[in-house]
C-alpha cells in the first residue's frame, strides 16, 4: 500500500498566507518527511492529533455501477477550500492532520481504460474490490490509534471498507462492539450484492454482519428501485437493521425535518460505534455523479450533520460523491461547501480552538 501523503510544501502551495492571518493550511500538524504510515500516525497521536483529514481520489466505484464519473477529483477540490479556512478562537487546526490522498492513480488509470457497460462491469467491480482492499488497509492504524478520520472524496463505494476498518479495530477489543451508521443521501446505496460498486457498500455491510445498524436519512422516493425498497423491509422485519425515511414525506409536511433526524438517530445511537456519512447528492445543485435539482439546501445539510455529529460523537465523517466538473461553476461551490462541512464537523466534535492550541 502506497500511504496517503501531502509534503509541508504542497500544503504550504495550497495555502494562502496573508499577514495578520492564520489558516488551518499554516497551523495543521505535518508528518515528517518520508516517515513510514503507521510511523506518521503514532507521531500524529502522541502530538496530540485527534483529526485525520484523507482523500480517496477515485471514481472506480461509480464507473462499476455504470454511473457520470467525475468523483475523482473531489478531493483536490476541497483541499485548498478547507486549508484556507481561518484558524481562530472557534477551530485552531491544531489537532488537525491533512494526511493528503491515498496514492491509487494506477489503478483509476486502469479503470479509465475500462469500456463502462454492463459487459465490462465485472473488470471495474472487481477494481472496486481491490480499492476496498487499500482503503480499509490504510484506515485500520488510524482506528486503532483511535484518531477520527474525515475521509473525502470517491463514490459511495468508500463505505464498505471504511465500515470494515472499524469493526475490525472495535471487535478486535470488544466482540460484543455493535456498528451503526446514518447515512444522508437521495440513495440507499442497497443495490444487489452483484459485484463492488457505489450502489451496494450497504448492502454487503449489512449482509456480511460488519453493519448492524443502518439508517437512510431522507431518500428520495423516484431514485430508489422497487428490489431495493424490498431489500430494505425484509432487513427491517427480520429484526431492526435497517431504517429510512423520504425527503418528500418532510415536503408533503407529513414528517418535519427535525423529527426526520431525531427518527435517524433515535435508530443509530445505542451502536458502541458510529459512522457518519454525507453523500454530496443529498444537497441540490452539488456538482456530483447523480445531480439533482432537488434536495437540501446547504444550510440544511449543515445543520443535520452538525447536530447528528454533537449528538451521536460518531468515529469518522464520510463526504461523497463531489463530482466538481459535472457544473459550470461546480468546482468553486463543492470546494465551498465541502470546507463549511468538515469545519463545522471538527467544531461538532470538539475540536481544539486558539484558547487550547498549542501553537
Amino acid at each position: 500500500m502506497k500511504p496517503p501523503r501531502l509534503t509541508a510544501p504542497d500544503l504550504d502551495a495550497l495555502t494562502s498566507a496573508r499577514a495578520g492571518e492564520r489558516k488551518l493550511g499554516e497551523v495543521t500538524w505535518r508528518a515528517p518527511e518520508g516517515a513510514e504510515w503507521e510511523a506518521s500516525i503514532g507521531l500524529a497521536r502522541s502530538a496530540g492529533v485527534r483529526f485525520v483529514l484523507m482523500g480517496v481520489p477515485e471514481d472506480v466505484g461509480v464507473r462499476a455501477n455504470l454511473g457520470v464519473t467525475g468523483a475523482r477529483d473531489g478531493w483536490a477540490c476541497a483541499l485548498p477550500g478547507i486549508a484556507n479556512v481561518q484558524s481562530n478562537r472557534f477551530l485552531s487546526g491544531s489537532d488537525v492532520w491533512i494526511a493528503g490522498a491515498l496514492d491509487i492513480a494506477d489503478l483509476c488509470d486502469r479503470a479509465e481504460s475500462v469500456r463502462r457497460d454492463a459487459m465490462e462491469a465485472d473488470a471495474l467491480r472487481a477494481m472496486v474490490a481491490e480499492l476496498d482492499s487499500t482503503l480499509e488497509a490504510a484506515l485500520l492504524p488510524l482506528f486503532a490509534a483511535g484518531l477520527h478520520p474525515i475521509v473525502i472524496g470517491g463514490g459511495n463505494n468508500n463505505s464498505l471498507p471504511i465500515i470494515r476498518a472499524l469493526a475490525q479495530c472495535e471487535r478486535a477489543t470488544r466482540p460484543d462492539s455493535r456498528i451503526h451508521v446514518l447515512n444522508c443521501d437521495p440513495h440507499a446505496d442497497f443495490r444487489a450484492p452483484e459485484g463492488r460498486h457505489s450502489g451496494n457498500p450497504f448492502r454487503y455491510a449489512i449482509e456480511e454482519g460488519t453493519l448492524d445498524r443502518y439508517f437512510a436519512l431522507l431518500l428520495h422516493k423516484s431514485y430508489n428501485s422497487e428490489s431495493i425498497i424490498a431489500a430494505m423491509q425484509a432487513a427491517s422485519e427480520k429484526q431492526p437493521r435497517v431504517a429510512w425515511n423520504w425527503l418528500e414525506d418532510v415536503l408533503e409536511g407529513i414528517l418535519d425535518i427535525d423529527d426526520a433526524l431525531e427518527q435517524a438517530i433515535a435508530f443509530v445511537e445505542g451502536g458502541t460505534a458510529i459512522g457518519l456519512e454525507l453523500d454530496c447528492d443529498a444537497i441540490a445543485g452539488f456538482p456530483t455523479s447523480a445531480y439533482t435539482p432537488s434536495g437540501l439546501h446547504v444550510e440544511q445539510a449543515r445543520r443535520l450533520m452538525l447536530l447528528a455529529a454533537r449528538r451521536l460523537k460518531p468515529r469518522y465523517l464520510h463526504l461523497s460523491e463531489a463530482a466538481p466538473s459535472r457544473t459550470a461553476d461546480g468546482e468553486s461551490f463543492a470546494r465551498k461547501t465541502l470546507a463549511y462541512l468538515v469545519t463545522d464537523h471538527l467544531r461538532a466534535m470538539g475540536a481544539a480552538g486558539m484558547s487550547s492550541s498549542s501553537r
